[in-house]
């Protein structure tokens, strides 16, 4: 998978094929669903792959709490309208 690959996925410009989704999924270990659903499910999952000794469970939300808005896919999403502010994202959940 190219940077270009992603960049256009960010952007809306393509999205990615059903075998890539699978692929995706079993690296992941989440549901296909959860790679479509929603920002909130989204955010968990990343974030459980994102922690390092250098990038704290927090700072990991708060990058993608940041991040999810400004992509083109997730504008469309009515959870995230309210400026970036997600309060109901602030509780991590464990798998």
């Amino acid at each position: 998978m190219t940077r270009q690959t992603i960049s256009n996925w960010e952007t809306g410009e393509t999205t990615p094929n059903t075998d890539t989704l699978k692929l995706l999924s079993k690296l992941f270990d989440v549901s296909i669903n959860t790679l479509l659903g929603s920002p909130r499910e989204l955010i968990n999952v990343c974030v459980g792959h994102m922690v390092t000794e250098e990038f704290s469970k927090e700072q990991a939300r708060e990058y993608m709490k940041q991040l999810l808005p400004k992509l083109d896919y997730w504008k469309r999403y009515e959870e995230l309208s309210d400026d970036g502010k997600y309060p109901e994202l602030l509780v991590y959940k464990k798998r």
